[in-house]
């Protein structure tokens, strides 16, 4: 089922794990319980964060991908559009306290930080989780079925063709190291 999941899944989630990040950051923060004087500053930095994060993220494309083969640059697209939404939703908690807009306790200034991370934790370990569930699905489909090889050349290439026997489906080869001429390579891979 974890395979199934759509980018509108991805959406769903975000709206309600990022809508408790901010609780979750004010509480590894400031110690439980917590008072109600943060309840005001709460509420209009978890609506501005989720104004601000789910739009840059839908511009970075993390609700166009197909994610079971996500690749470095979905990581860094995910990086990208999390260290962009949290520096605005900084900024703007930051311009709302200097302005008076919360009239209670203000957040302590770390909350949009940690936030920040959490973010990061949350948007990163929901899409590549599948990514990761599928890489292991690959390894271990048709394993007793699998011929051992040996690949020549531990260079990129060499690199890039025992990635492609691990993923691939339509490869029936199991690879299980290297050989190379050049001894700086020994046990390095």
């Amino acid at each position: 089922m974890l395979l199934r999941l759509r980018n509108r899944h991805f959406f769903i989630s975000d709206i309600l794990l990022l809508a408790i990040a901010p609780t979750l950051a004010l509480s590894l923060r400031v110690n439980l319980p917590w008072g109600v004087e943060y309840a005001p500053a709460l509420i209009l930095f978890t609506l501005t964060a989720l104004i601000i994060k789910l739009p840059t993220l839908y511009f970075f494309r993390l609700y166009n991908r197909y994610w079971r083969f996500a690749s470095i640059d979905a990581m860094l697209s995910v990086i990208w559009g999390v260290a962009l939404a949290a520096g605005l939703v900084t900024g703007l908690t930051y311009l709302f306290q200097g302005l008076d807009l919360v009239a209670d306790a203000g957040l302590p200034r770390s909350v949009p930080l940690i936030d920040g991370i959490l973010t990061l934790l949350i948007v990163g370990g929901t899409r590549f989780s599948v990514r990761a569930v599928e890489y292991q699905k690959m390894r271990s489909s048709n394993r007793g079925q699998r011929r051992r090889v040996l690949i020549v050349g531990a260079g990129d290439a060499g690199q890039i063709m025992a990635r492609e026997m691990f993923t691939s489906r339509h490869i029936s080869l199991d690879p299980v190291g290297y050989a190379d001429d050049n001894p700086e390579k020994l046990g390095s891979i």
